[in-house]
C-alpha cells in the first residue's frame, strides 16, 4: 500500500494470508532474494519478470485448514530435506531453505 511502512505491510500480509497479524522482528529476517523469469503473469510476449523478495522465517503452530485460500489454492508441508529433494518444488522456493543458493542478494 502506498506510504505503508515495512512493519505495517508485514502485519497486513500475515493477517491476510494466515489470519494472524505477526510483527516483523529482525531475528526472523533471512535476507533479500531476487528471482528472474523469462515470462510474466499476463502471458505477454517479450516481457520478463524480476521479483525482489524480503524473506522472513516464521515458526507457527496452526491448523492449515484455517489458512485462507484466497492467495493459495493448495498447501503442502515438507521437512527441509524432503523439500530440497522434491522435483515439484521450484528452485527459487528451495533457495529460502538452502543458504548456498545464488538467488540470495544479501
Amino acid at each position: 500500500m502506498k506510504d505503508e511502512l515495512l512493519e505495517e505491510a508485514f502485519l497486513r500480509i500475515t493477517k491476510d494470508e494466515l489470519k494472524i497479524a505477526i510483527p516483523l522482528n529482525a531475528e526472523n529476517f533471512l535476507g533479500v532474494y531476487q528471482h528472474k523469469y523469462s515470462d510474466n503473469f499476463a502471458g505477454k510476449e517479450g516481457i520478463s519478470t524480476h521479483y525482489i523478495v524480503l524473506a522472513v522465517k516464521i515458526l507457527l503452530d496452526l491448523e492449515t485448514d484455517l489458512i485462507p485460500r484466497s492467495q493459495h489454492s493448495d498447501l503442502k508441508w515438507w521437512g527441509v530435506e524432503d523439500l530440497l529433494a522434491d522435483d515439484e518444488v521450484h528452485p527459487y522456493t528451495k533457495a529460502y531453505f538452502n543458504q548456498d543458493q545464488k538467488t540470495k542478494v544479501i
